[in-house]
């Protein structure tokens, strides 16, 4: 702190002009960072209408997707469960190896 005191009694005018110099930037930067804009404009732009569509139209097939893979694993453990309630034997071993062949 000393040497920044010596410095100002020393070259009194070209301190002041440096230090002004650094308030101006300043001041010019945080008015650049918070002035002009609303608040809320900051954001992402606008989706458009098809871009909407194709979004919805491709969360409704995954949806039908995903209700057709349930209603298939659905079957597989139905008939799994008929074959587990087979008591163990020639015919529960044929209806399991029927069950793989046609998965």
């Amino acid at each position: 702190m000393k040497t920044l005191a010596a410095m100002f009694k020393k070259v009194r005018w070209l301190s002041w002009a440096i230090l002004g110099f650094a308030v101006v930037v300043v001041l010019w930067v945080v008015r650049g960072l918070f002035a002009g804009r609303k608040p809320g404009a900051v954001g992402l732009p606008e989706v458009p209408d098809k871009l909407k569509a194709k979004v919805q139209k491709a969360e409704e097939e995954a949806l039908v997707a995903r209700v057709e893979a349930t209603v298939e694993a659905e079957q597989s453990k139905k008939v799994l469960d008929d074959v587990a309630a087979i008591e163990d034997g020639a015919e529960r071993r044929r209806r399991l190896a029927e069950f793989i062949r046609n998965q």
